[in-house]
């Protein structure tokens, strides 16, 4: 996993459970090596979460042999790169969203996440909420056709990251965040839609 911030340890409580929320899982996941940007705190990261390495050089997951899946929940601007490293090293991916900051940049993902299947390479976007029951029983309703023709949804995401209180962080940086709150929050509606 590349990341060690919010999304890191969201991502981290995610793989310790996955096993016991869904017990048909054909593989047990293994939490081998995380990655961040500090040494010192990567390090106790990967204690606190129980991931068996820890390492400031992403080059470490990308490449090591006895990793399959590359978990990338850094900010926006650096998964394109993450992303584009590990398929040229025949891993999974599983990408925070949004994608990618740019148009241009999620097709040049796209494109080698298709040559990458090819390889039988998987790739997703993490959308938690599609998987929540109260979302995937209102999806189910809606694709039974028991709630009609929908014409209209209105949907609200309130988010504490601009709170007053909130330090200041890269989801305020246009560079790093891309699209702002449209690409972070809208997009979960936008899926659930």
């Amino acid at each position: 996993m590349i990341g060690s911030r919010f999304m890191g340890k969201a991502h981290s409580n995610a793989w310790l459970c996955v096993n016991r929320f869904f017990e048909q899982l054909p593989r047990q996941a293994v939490m081998h090596t995380v990655c961040a940007r500090d040494e010192r705190e990567t390090t106790a990261f990967a204690r606190r979460w129980g991931w068996t390495h820890a390492t400031i050089d992403p080059r470490c997951a990308i490449e090591d042999p006895e990793v399959d899946l590359v978990d990338i929940c850094t900010p926006n601007d650096a998964h394109e790169d993450f992303a584009l490293a590990a398929l040229e090293n025949g891993k999974h991916i599983a990408c925070e969203k949004p994608l990618a900051n740019t148009l241009d940049a999620a097709r040049t993902m796209r494109d080698a996440a298709k040559k990458a299947r090819r390889k039988n390479v998987q790739t997703s976007v993490w959308f938690n909420y599609r998987r929540c029951p109260a979302v995937a029983l209102a999806h189910r309703l809606v694709a039974d056709g028991r709630l009609g023709t929908i014409y209209h949804i209105r949907a609200q995401y309130l988010q504490d990251w601009g709170g007053p209180k909130t330090p200041m962080s890269w989801r305020f940086d246009r560079a790093r965040a891309g699209s702002g709150a449209h690409g972070d929050l809208n997009a979960h509606i936008v899926d659930m839609a």
